[in-house]
This record gives structure tokens, C-alpha cells and sequence, in this order.
């Protein structure tokens, strides 16, 4: 069976999917892949959620054929219904019909209005048997609920108390905006020295960071590409590499940004050299945290279990790296400035640019 052919998605099979930046397949094209993706893996149970909301009278009917279809091969094909023509609700074999919680019917969809017809139940006038249906049942639902004794809270927020509410928070961030900024005007810049030392645990958060995300987000497709993959959609390599390629634009312009403002207000050396070769320390840096992560999140799918593993490996690497970065400085006669004219300080540019950085103190 061609799906493409059978789902009406001929024109489209060539188009990206799309998401919220990118422009892609409509709302009904989108679920009919969805529909498709799902009936790709030849399941023995079928599970649809409203298959027809959204397309038009054609779609759907082409929709719920195949799926007749797919149920008179032998499969189980189960799905919620809303507001099906009378061409459509004749593809059902079995109906349940449910209203306020309980089972109004559950038989033969076309044996439903001789059912009801025989308890006082029939139309007036000739309709769609499921319009009929449907209302049947939502008329069940309003008498349930009426018959109800649900009370109203009676705890209702005045407009005086929440007046009362908000001047209380914004005088409480005023004070605190009043507080800081005096600290701020008593204190010259000229104090605010920032250390290595202490600069290295920015960096280290940093480096972490983008190690978690990628455990973070990898657990969430896992299953959407094992489920692909079990139907030779793709090779794991060819993931691999896309994923990392759509990763790219921002791996590079991100750090790209953050680099030209800092090497500016840091003043540091202004070569083309040293620019370059700190940039690429940054992206290999970056490259080597997601690499990291997306290591850890697909060799564990408890995330609690990956979380542990990545701190104790990026809590021994930062200890690694610091105890190396005081052997470098060393080297420069201790003194951890970028000032020394030594031939082989150019070989550890990216390094010490990233170490070394100091904001200059504003006179």
C-alpha cells in the first residue's frame, strides 16, 4: 500500500516538515505524516485521537478509507471521532457511544439508530446518523451535570486586598533597587577587580551547562528515533551527522557574538591570530560539552542516573583543567598577564585569552 498515494500527500512528499521558525507542510498535511509515520510501523494496535479534525471532507474520507482498510487486514484500528460526515461514520464496524462518563451504546455502528429507534430514541426528521449520535449523547452529559451539587469557592480576592497586594511588592523591589544601587554609588569601579580564579567558575558552569542540555534533550528523541529506526526510515549515522550539522549556525554564531563584545571590553590583543585561535578553542570547547552530554544521555535513559554521571566527570575535568591552568601560569613567571614576549606564549594564545581576561578599570 502507498501511503503518500493513499493519504493524499503527493504534492508535499517533498517538502520539509517545518516547526515554529521554519515554513513548512500545512496543519492538515502535518497530521496526515503523523498518520503516515504511525502506519509505517505496521503495528498490530492502532490508536487515533480525532484523525479527521482539521481536514477537509476529502481528506478525511481518504483518511479513514485507508484505515478500513488496515482493519480489514487484520489489524485493530481504535479512534475518537469528531463530527464525522454520514460517509465516514459508515467506515466504522463498531461503535461506543459515551455520554457524562457512562456507555450509551457499543455494537455495530450501523445497527446504532435501529437500537435506539426501538427505545423511543429516532429522529424527527432524516439526518446524519452520527450528528444524531452526538447529540443523544451530549444531551446526556447536560442532564448529568445538573444534576449535580458542585458549589462555587467562595474565597474571592477583593480589588482592595489585591491593590493592597501589589503596592506591597512593587515597595519591596523599589527598596531593594534603592539598596543596591547605593552600594552601587559608594563603591568605585575601581574595587570591583574580577579574579581568575574566580572567573574560572563561570567558565566551568558554562562548559556544564551545555553538557546537560544535551542529556536533557536527547532522552526526549530517543524514541522518536528508535521508532524510525526500527523501520530502516534512516541510519543512526545519518542522524548523528544532521544533528550535529543543524547545530552548527548556533554553535557558531552564539559564541561568535559573545567573543567580539568580551575581546573588546577585555582589551585584549587585537591580531586576527589570536582572535581566530580563541574562537576556535571556544567552539571545540562547545563542541566537546555537547558531545559529552549527548554521550551520557544515550548511554542512560534514567535522567537522574545521567545527571550524576556528568557531575562527577565535569567536576573532574574542571579539577584537571585547574590544576593544569596553575602549571601554565607558572610557566609566566607567575605572573598570569598576557604581557610576556616569550616565543612560545603565541602556541597558548586561546588558552591564556580565555584565562586571562581583565576588565579594564574606568577613570
Amino acid at each position: 500500500m502507498d501511503v503518500i498515494n493513499e493519504l493524499g500527500l503527493e504534492r508535499c512528499q517533498d517538502t520539509l516538515i517545518g516547526g515554529t521558525f521554519v515554513r513548512g507542510v500545512s496543519g492538515g498535511e502535518r497530521k496526515r505524516v503523523c498518520i503516515g509515520n504511525e502506519i509505517l510501523l505496521n503495528p498490530s494496535l492502532l490508536f487515533l485521537d480525532e484523525p479527521t479534525s482539521g481536514l477537509d471532507s476529502t481528506a478525511a474520507l481518504r483518511t479513514l478509507q485507508m484505515l478500513h482498510i488496515i482493519a480489514k487486514a487484520g489489524k485493530t484500528v481504535v479512534t475518537t471521532i469528531h463530527q464525522p460526515s454520514s460517509r465516514i461514520f459508515n467506515k466504522f464496524d463498531k461503535l461506543i457511544l459515551l455520554g457524562g462518563g457512562s456507555s450509551l451504546y457499543f455494537g455495530k455502528a450501523s445497527e446504532a439508530m435501529m437500537y435506539f429507534s426501538s427505545i423511543g430514541c429516532a429522529p424527527l426528521i432524516a439526518m446524519n446518523p452520527a450528528e444524531f449520535l452526538i447529540d443523544l449523547a451530549k444531551r446526556q452529559s447536560n442532564q448529568t451535570w445538573n444534576n449535580g451539587e458542585g458549589k462555587a469557592p467562595n474565597s474571592v480576592l477583593t480589588v482592595g486586598e489585591s491593590k493592597m497586594a501589589e503596592d506591597v511588592i512593587f515597595k519591596g523591589i523599589k527598596s531593594n533597587l534603592d539598596f543596591y544601587g547605593g552600594n552601587l554609588m559608594l563603591h568605585p569601579q575601581g574595587e570591583f577587580k574580577i579574579r581568575l580564579d574566580c572567573c574560572s567558575s563561570f567558565q566551568y558552569f558554562g562548559l556544564s551547562f551545555l553538557c546537560l542540555l544535551q542529556f536533557f534533550t536527547f532522552p526526549q528523541e530517543r524514541a522518536i528515533v528508535a521508532k524510525e529506526r526500527s523501520v530502516e526510515m534512516y541510519k543512526l549515522s545519518a542522524y548523528f551527522l544532521a544533528r550535529n550539522i543543524s547545530d552548527l549556525p548556533l554553535d557558531l554564531l552564539l559564541p561568535i557574538v559573545f567573543l567580539v563584545i568580551v575581546y573588546l571590553m577585555a582589551g585584549l590583543k587585537l591580531r586576527f591570530s589570536a582572535f581566530f585561535q580563541t574562537m576556535l578553542t571556544i567552539f571545540l570547547s562547545i563542541v566537546a560539552s555537547q558531545g559529552l552530554g549527548l554521550s551520557i544521555g544515550a548511554a542512560f535513559i534514567d535522567v537522574k542516573k545521567a545527571t550524576t554521571l556528568a557531575s562527577i566527570i565535569v567536576m573532574t575535568f574542571c579539577y584537571l583543567v585547574d590544576s593544569l591552568s596553575g602549571k601554565f601560569h607558572q610557566w609566566c613567571d607567575g605572573s598570569g598577564s598576557y604581557d610576556g614576549d616569550d616565543h612560545w606564549v603565541p602556541h597558548l594564545l586561546a588558552y591564556l585569552l580565555l584565562r586571562t581576561m581583565k576588565f579594564k578599570t574606568m577613570m
